[in-house]
Order: C-alpha cells, then structure tokens, then sequence
C-alpha cells in the first residue's frame, strides 16, 4: 500500500509473500518511495528452496505412512491450506506417496479454497491453463469436514492419514483436539509449516516441550515434530533484501515492524551493510 502525506511517498509491505508459490502469481515490482515500513518475520532466517519444500512434504507423508500413524499439519485457512492440497495432489498424481485419507478439517480453509477455485482466472499461467481442464484443489481421497460431527468422524479412521486442521499456530481451533488424541503415539507426526508466534503452542512444540497444557490438561508428547520453513507466506531474509532492491529508487528511511526482535536486528543490520539506509 502506497500513501502521500507532506509531499512524501510512504509505502507499507505488508505481508510481502514468499515466491514462488503454487497458485500465486509474482508480485508487481514496488514503485519509488521516501518511506518504507517493512515486515520482519524471518529477517535473519533463510527458508529452504522450493523444490526441498516438497520433498521434506514427501517424506514426511511417506515417514508417517510407513509406521501407519496421523500426519497432523496445523494449516492456516488462506492460501497454506490450498498450496497444501496442490502439493500433495501432485504427490499422489505422481505416485510418489500412495493414496491415503486427507482431511481439511477447517470450516474457513473449506470456504477460502471454494473462493480460491471461484477466481481460478487470477492463478499464475500455469497453474490458469491447468484449472481449465481439471479441478487442482481436489482430489480421490480427500475429505472436506464442515461440521463438528464430521470432524469427530476422523477419529474412527485408522492411520495412516493426514490431517489438515486450524489453527495455523495451535492457539484455538479444531487441531487442538487432534492434538490431544494424537501426540501423545510415537507413529505420529506434527508438520509446522507456518510462523508460530512465541507463546504459542506450535512454538512450544516446535521448540520440543515434552508435553503442552491443551484445554486445561498436560498432554504429553511423543509424536515427532517437525517444521519446513519455505512454506512459510512469509519472504525470508534473501525475499526481504530483495523487496527492498526491486524498489525503483531507494527509500531515504526504512521502519522495520512485524517480527520478533532478534529478527528485526538482524534484518537492520543486513540493510544497513548492503544499502547504507538507516532503520
């Protein structure tokens, strides 16, 4: 979003996205501004490149099928969730990972993935010229639960499967009571694949507590947890930068928000040694 204000072009990043992803298309370029204010989620971190994303999505899918137990992923409702089903669509299209139960357990996911299909026409080329001829939101085996019944009806299933569910950081929502049934079972598997604010339960797990307090009991956790952070609609240090240096005349002044600090000092640091700007 760019503004004037005292003969001065302020710009505001927002959430400045981390392509390439499946189904978005590239950002436009960011005209000239005197100000800029940027977010910082991942200012010191380097996300891993595409192609390893869905490979770790892979052999997660295949480590979890192979001990016949539930691949939990906490999916935030806009845009994880739909990348989500592309993935493993293509996983499955491909026959590197068999044909298992998928369950997008989030009444919002359901709703945005049918806003998603609804405005196909704003896809990348690719992926426009695709949805043409085919459904790529959609495919034999998964399951959309809308209702609390349905979503219940997930646990008379037997592993393997994959369960989709919000909240996207575990502070509410129905992943919470998957949560419950399932980590405590070795054969399981959490799959962060989205920023978890500090605090949270997605951070306390991904951080490797031995067990987490959910709906007021201690759950312990022996399920394994792991995270991919390139899955991430957050750009990481290398995406920032390169923000910054796509803009047509440098900002005089950059004020660096939306992140934790240690990630807003490094991101400081690295724009100040390769543009000399002040944060």
């Amino acid at each position: 979003i760019q503004i004037r204000a005292d003969g001065q072009t302020i710009t505001f990043s927002g959430d400045i996205g981390n392509p390439p992803a499946p189904l978005i298309d590239t950002p436009h370029p960011v005209d000239a501004t005197d100000i800029l204010i940027i977010e910082s989620t991942y200012g010191g971190r380097i996300h891993e490149p595409p192609a390893e994303r869905v490979k770790q999505l892979h052999d997660a899918i295949v480590d979890t099928v192979s001990r016949g137990g539930t691949l939990m992923i906490p999916t935030f409702a806009i845009e994880r969730a739909q990348e989500l089903i592309y993935e493993i669509d293509g996983l499955i299209e491909s026959k590197r990972i068999p044909q298992i139960p998928v369950y997008l357990d989030s009444p919002m996911a359901i709703k945005a993935t049918r806003v998603f299909k609804h405005y196909a026409g704003l896809y990348n080329v690719k992926d426009k010229e695709r949805a043409v001829h085919e459904d790529i939101l959609s495919f034999p085996g998964l399951t959309l639960t809308q209702t609390v019944r349905a979503s219940k009806q997930i646990n008379n299933v037997k592993g393997p499967k994959i369960i989709m569910a919000g909240a996207g950081m575990m502070h509410g929502g129905r992943i919470l009571h998957h949560a419950i049934r399932y980590l405590p079972d070795d054969r399981n598997m959490l799959l962060i694949v989205g920023y978890q604010v500090e605090g949270s339960i997605g951070r306390r797990l991904l951080d490797g507590a031995p067990s987490v307090k959910i709906h007021g009991d201690m759950v312990t956790v022996r399920a394994r947890v792991k995270a991919i952070g390139a899955y991430s609609a957050h750009a990481d240090q290398t995406g920032l930068i390169h923000y910054i240096n796509s803009i047509v005349g440098k900002p005089n002044s950059i004020y660096i928000t939306h992140g934790e600090y240690d990630q807003q000092q490094i991101l400081a640091g690295k724009i100040n040694d390769q543009f000399g700007i002040s944060t």
